[in-house]
């Protein structure tokens, strides 16, 4: 029997929040630095503060602001992040994370920071007052904004956190977006499409405790890719997916047994992956879709549909996944603290083996990769010796 091995392979995002976050608070080692600013189930209360030439009128970015807490609601109730058990499942998988500067380690994954759940109501108010929780402040050029500069190199946005109260996990503080005018995109670069979306969903993230992570809307990159400009032709369709989704070619957070749907890519090994897997040539244009629906607390289905000019192929994993191996990068990702104890979520890539059956019954075994170069990939197992991947992206995703 042939041995098949394989290499984990996965990338590790900086953490560093140069350019992208600020806290105070002194130390940098406090629990309380780059967490979540606001734990618990009160709505968060912001307003927006914007220079009167700043592109977008006020409807526009009001809406702007109220699809990036959408997006980051309906992720975090998607991931299951708000639940307790998110932290205990991963935790309890990463031996080697040393906890000795906490007096009770158990603390750390089922004290009061796991329990905590990242608010997400909002509550829009028209004054920007003592009361608000949240600034939006765009394209002005305050006191205050002036000395916070002082920490970036010619900054694009930044969130900065004023005030955080430890014993109930609720703080106050801003968003900053530059004028235009400050940009290589000119006076008019927020008017264009998705690009204030993507800065402030960026931001956002940085308020639900996530630092920089490559190839997902945490990537550092992200607001001076949004203040370049018009991208035009073809490309528009790629800008347009790059600043509206959070995850991306990767997945901020890979929740084991959650339902996703992936798409193809446009790759060199389809076809033959398709004539592997059918029996036959493909006759025009392949499509493809991987795609898992949750039928339990810890298990799901797996699906396979290949499908040409000429018809389609359904597979179905015939057994649940088994994890062959895990890994868990260094990026913190929704950090919740309270007083002294911190609970937060790690960025990471699985391999699992799955048995993909056809309809007539035959099997094919495959490892699904995820987060290993690309959101998934599957790599079907040949008996005659050679192996051909199939890469996957989320479902809105367009390969140009």
């Amino acid at each position: 029997m042939r041995k098949i091995g394989f290499v984990l392979i996965f990338f590790i995002a900086s953490s560093v929040y140069a350019g992208g976050i600020t806290s105070t608070g002194g130390d940098d080692l406090l629990a309380s630095d780059g967490s979540a600013w606001f734990l618990g189930t009160k709505p968060i209360r912001y307003c927006i503060q914007k220079a009167p030439d700043f592109g977008p009128s006020d409807d526009e970015v009001r809406e702007v602001v109220s699809s990036v807490f959408r997006k980051w609601k309906d992720y975090v109730l998607l991931k299951g992040i708000n639940t307790p058990a998110s932290f205990e499942n991963q935790q309890s998988r990463m031996p080697e994370l040393d906890y000795d500067q906490y007096n009770n380690p158990s603390d750390v994954v089922a004290g009061k920071a796991a329990e905590k759940k990242l608010a997400l109501e909002t509550s829009f108010l028209p004054t920007c007052d003592n009361t608000v929780d949240l600034r939006f402040i765009l394209g002005l050029e305050t006191p205050e904004i002036q000395l916070a500069k002082k920490d970036f190199s010619h900054p694009i946005a930044f969130a900065n956190r004023t005030v955080y109260d430890a014993e109930i996990g609720w703080g106050k503080g801003y968003i900053w977006v530059t004028d235009g005018a400050n940009t290589r995109g000119g006076k008019k670069v927020w008017t264009l499409p998705d690009r204030l979306l993507g800065v402030l969903l960026h931001e956002v993230g940085h308020v639900y405790g996530n630092s920089h992570l490559d190839q997902t809307i945490m990537a550092q990159t992200i607001p001076v890719s949004a203040s370049e400009g018009d991208y035009g032709g073809e490309d528009s369709h790629y800008v347009q997916w790059f600043f509206t989704q959070i995850d991306q070619s990767q997945e901020l957070f890979l929740c084991r047994h959650c339902a996703f749907d992936f798409v193809g890519a446009h790759d060199q090994f389809r076809n033959e992956v398709f004539k592997k897997l059918t029996g036959r040539e493909p006759k025009g244009e392949i499509q493809s879709r991987l795609y898992a629906e949750r039928i339990s607390k810890y298990h799901r289905s797996i699906y396979l549909v290949l499908s040409d000019s000429e018809g389609s192929f359904r597979f179905r994993a015939n057994s649940f996944p088994s994890l062959l191996g895990m890994h868990f990068g260094d990026t913190p990702l929704f950090k919740k603290a309270i007083m002294a104890r911190h609970a937060e979520l790690f960025s990471s890539a699985t391999s699992e083996l799955v048995q993909m059956t056809d309809e007539n019954g035959k099997v094919f075994p495959m490892i699904l990769n995820r987060n290993m170069g690309y959101t998934a990939t599957l790599l079907l197992l040949d008996p005659a010796g050679s192996e051909s991947n199939y890469v996957f992206h989320p479902m809105n995703w367009t390969d140009r």
